[in-house]
């Protein structure tokens, strides 16, 4: 039960992080970690989870652009 109650918050969360970090901004972890924090109603250990694999997301998206660039 709480996997699905969790699940769309998380998908939330992971969303709009990715779509911060696509940006280009500075990307402050310790100061979006908060913000998720205080936005989501989620700890500290979920915040950083939702961090985590936003980075993975994008630095994978990139890796394979370049790599479908170079092909």
């Amino acid at each position: 039960m709480f996997l699905s109650a969790y699940a769309p918050i998380f998908h939330k969360a992971v969303c709009e992080t990715v779509n911060f970090m696509m940006l280009g901004e500075q990307f402050n972890k310790s100061h979006w970690n908060s913000h998720l924090q205080t936005t989501y109603g989620i700890s500290k250990r979920h915040a950083n989870g939702v961090i985590a694999s936003s980075k993975g997301a994008v630095d994978s998206a990139k890796e394979c652009r370049i790599s479908h660039i170079k092909t």
